[in-house]
């Protein structure tokens, strides 16, 4: 393979409940990260407004766990987070590690991965991450 993996950069869990989220993780033992509410801008030059959504993570060197969490039903959502924890809670995401710039696509591809990029079209873009949707039984992603 002309890429190769060297490890995880990130994961994540989605979940309509961070606080209890957070309640479990620190109940474990991990060390989470300050609350941060995602901020978000309709068009480029206007002034951010709080997302739907905001992080915690678990930090770990290189790579961490990411907490993810819908904050504020009624706030913009433009990455669909709502729609997909209405399809289920847990993990959500598999951010690979490797080396240098190089994109991780033909990886997916040898290893059958379906990617998406951030806009949720398939297919690569050089300058976005590949999201990995796991295919749920019964069809659907």
């Amino acid at each position: 393979m002309p890429r190769t993996i060297h490890g995880f950069h990130h994961t994540g869990v989605l979940t309509r409940d961070l606080d209890g989220l957070e309640h479990r993780y620190t109940r474990l033992g991990f060390t989470l990260s300050p609350h941060s509410r995602h901020l978000l801008s309709a068009r480029p030059g206007e002034p951010p407004v709080p997302g739907c959504t905001a992080n915690r993570c678990a930090l770990f060197g290189g790579s961490y766990i990411e907490l993810l969490g819908i904050v504020d039903e009624s706030a913009p959502d433009p990455w669909h987070t709502k729609a997909m924890a209405d399809q289920y809670e847990g993990f959500h995401l598999l951010m690979a590690g490797r080396a240098g710039r190089r994109r991780t696509g033909p990886c997916r591809t040898a290893a059958a991965l379906p990617a998406r990029t951030r806009n949720g079209r398939h297919g690569r873009h050089p300058r976005r991450s590949g999201v990995l949707r796991r295919q749920r039984a019964g069809g659907g992603v």
